[in-house]
């Protein structure tokens, strides 16, 4: 990595740090998140980090300097997203469901209808 990509990624590093003081928790934890991405990506050491450019050099501990994130160490194979499980509550939701012909609307003519579609247009 060239020493100006290397500068750049410690300087986005120390941004994503002063974010991470941020009263908002949920903007706080993102900026935290980013600078641990970009630590790992860019294998960059606690000690280049410049601490007179930090708003508070206890954020240097929140991060965890070398450290792989838990999705690609907790991640089997062979297992099955929670997401792609299927459900009875999502099997019935989107089965088709009988026609009530009682409904008002049931014997109603749409633009779909052959006899519909072959009277002429005014």
């Amino acid at each position: 990595m060239s020493i100006r990509r290397r500068k750049k990624a410690i300087s986005k590093v120390v941004k994503l740090l002063n974010l991470a003081t941020s009263s908002n928790p949920s903007e706080a934890q993102m900026a935290l998140r980013h600078a641990e991405a970009i630590v790992r990506q860019n294998s960059v050491s606690r000690s280049e980090v410049p601490l007179s450019a930090l708003c508070d050099p206890t954020t240097l501990n929140k991060v965890k300097w070398g450290a792989q994130s838990q999705s690609h160490t907790d991640f089997a194979p062979n297992s099955v997203p929670k997401y792609a499980r299927t459900s009875a509550a999502a099997e019935s939701r989107f089965k088709e469901k009988p026609v009530d012909k009682t409904n008002s609307y049931a014997g109603a003519r749409t633009i779909l209808d052959e006899e519909y579609a072959s009277e002429p247009e005014f």
